[in-house]
């Protein structure tokens, strides 16, 4: 039954639909009854043959995992390198942060002044 049936070269099995036109011929070709389909002594046979078909469930990724793949990223390695720097050197440069730090003062924007 099986035996006839041989793995054939890539692209090989679109053919398949040109020799044994529709849905019959391909029924046809598997040894497949349309009307009682297979039969639990056929799936021995074919598994034997054809290969199980049960894959390993994928694996979820990690949060952690996922974090670290992402910080794989050039463009975001680069984006970090400069804003420590920038933080660093805005830290030696100007420790009290007065010019370049942004203060709110009441008075400058009305606030506290009576009426």
């Amino acid at each position: 039954m099986i035996s006839e049936v041989s793995i054939q070269p890539k692209d090989a099995h679109l053919t398949v639909f040109f020799v044994y036109p529709g849905v019959e011929g391909i029924l046809q070709k598997i040894k497949v009854n349309p009307e009682t389909g297979l039969t639990s002594a056929d799936f021995p046979q074919r598994t034997i043959h054809f290969g199980s078909n049960y894959r390993e469930p994928l694996k979820a990724k990690s949060f952690g995992k996922l974090f670290c793949e992402t910080l794989d990223d050039f463009m975001l390695k680069v984006l970090i390198v400069c804003a420590v720097f920038s933080i660093v050197f805005e830290m030696l440069v100007n420790p009290t942060h007065l010019e370049t730090g942004k203060s709110l003062s009441f008075h400058s924007v009305g606030v506290g002044h009576s009426l």
